[in-house]
């Protein structure tokens, strides 16, 4: 089999059966598996997915040794069989093209991102914080490392065999922006995939918001300090993390001048403070890029 579908779970109840409807109605012809990896839920996710069982090659593992997604998503990887580990959400939905347009691609890439389409799934108001990850292609961090989402991507199993498996110590996000830097060295391209689409549900209260985009920047400056030396990852001066928070300084009024404003300054003002933190946490400086 081509394809297993690695679904990382915690407290998914409200989302986890369109994802797996979505699944169903794949246009891909060829057998594949889908693996929910339940992170100790607490609610009915292992129950409704179960439902699907008829409908789906369908596992429903369990990922009780600790609570994230990456640690999930390892789980997941041990436990398939498809020659590419293709990676989604539950509280996403996929293209039913999905599997389709990966396939296409899997004789070039052995490492590959699809497209996230924010519209469809969010309210305009809560789209409008944060610019669209794959608007223009694949995302790009440190300003040179192009890099797969981790709820759209799809890996060779070779690849982990190659350079080991996901960073469980990344817990709240950055762990597809390690792998690509990891991918890079070791001499994979990351395939851009643009038909392979998942529809991306936003986070819609600013308080779940602002904590994502603190560990997002938390996470940058985890990364930049663990590869900044081999990857040349550009640095980041003092000088320029000060011109950065100066210039948030007279647009904190934004956060009761409108909602976009609002948004923007909100992601903005979390991201560089969750570098600030982990910068110090490092004893490096990683701030404002």
């Amino acid at each position: 089999m081509l394809f297993s579908v690695v679904i990382p779970a915690f407290n998914a109840e409200p989302y986890i059966d369109a994802q797996l409807s979505a699944l169903v109605s794949q246009t891909e012809t060829d057998p594949f598996e889908v693996i929910v990896v339940d992170n100790l839920s607490t609610d009915r996710t292992a129950e409704i997915a179960s439902r699907h069982a008829d409908k789906l090659d369908l596992r429903i593992v369990r990922a009780s040794e600790g609570r994230s997604a990456s640690y999930a998503r390892n789980v997941g990887i041990r436990e398939a069989h498809g020659e590419f580990i293709v990676f989604v959400d539950a509280d996403d939905i996929v293209d039913r093209r999905l599997l389709a347009e990966y396939r296409s691609m899997s004789s070039r890439y052995r490492v590959m991102g699809g497209r996230y389409d924010e519209r469809q799934l969010n309210d305009p108001r809560v789209a409008v914080w944060r610019p669209e990850l794959t608007k223009d292609g694949l995302p790009i961090a440190y300003r040179i490392v192009p890099h797969f989402l981790m709820g759209n991507a799809a890996i060779h199993k070779s690849v982990f065999n190659d350079i080991g498996t996901l960073d469980e110590l990344l817990t709240h996000g950055g762990e597809e922006i390690d792998f690509s830097i990891r991918a890079r060295l070791a001499g994979y391209e990351i395939g851009w995939v643009p038909d392979a689409i998942v529809y991306y549900r936003h986070r819609t209260d600013l308080h779940g918001f602002a904590r994502q985009f603190f560990d997002y920047g938390r996470a940058s400056a985890y990364v930049y300090a663990r590869h900044r030396v081999q990857a040349r990852l550009p640095a980041t001066t003092a000088r320029n993390a000060a011109m950065v928070f100066w210039a948030m300084v007279p647009h904190a009024v934004d956060v009761v001048l409108g909602n976009a404003r609002r948004g923007r300054w909100v992601r903005e003002s979390s991201f560089y403070g969750g570098q600030l933190v982990e910068s110090l946490r490092q004893r490096l400086w990683y701030v404002g890029g």
